[in-house]
């Protein structure tokens, strides 16, 4: 897989048949030759973004260190979506979850993972 100089264009060739395993590792590899692409992805959603929400399959939550909480989202074709988010942005996340979700709403924990020592790898 070869970036283009100008980082508008990747050339790739792709010989033969993938397992899983294989596809997810080039669609990881698709995403961080993409990280390094111009235009750079948008800094806010389009509306295109806005109306093609897939459905979580599941997620994990855990504390990295003081300073930032892991999140991570299950897709069922992208695998596992592991994001970083700073105090103020879990903060924030915490605090719209709080405000647009109803009290005594049934919450099946048993499908999530929070702050477990067996998250997926």
């Amino acid at each position: 897989m070869n970036l283009s100089d100008d980082k508008r264009t990747v050339h790739l060739s792709i010989d033969g048949d993938l397992t899983a395993d294989a596809l997810q590792d080039l669609i990881a590899e698709l995403a961080r030759v993409r990280a390094r692409m111009l235009p750079a992805v948008p800094n806010a959603p389009i509306s295109d973004d806005l109306d093609t929400a897939e459905r979580a399959e599941g997620f994990a939550v855990r504390t990295l260190s003081d300073e930032y909480i892991q999140l991570l989202i299950r897709d069922l074709g992208l695998g596992w979506l592991s994001i970083a988010l700073d105090i103020g942005q879990a903060c924030t996340l915490r605090d719209f979850l709080v405000a647009n979700t109803p009290a005594g709403h049934p919450n099946p924990l048993a499908d999530f993972q929070i702050d477990s020592g067996d998250l997926p790898q």
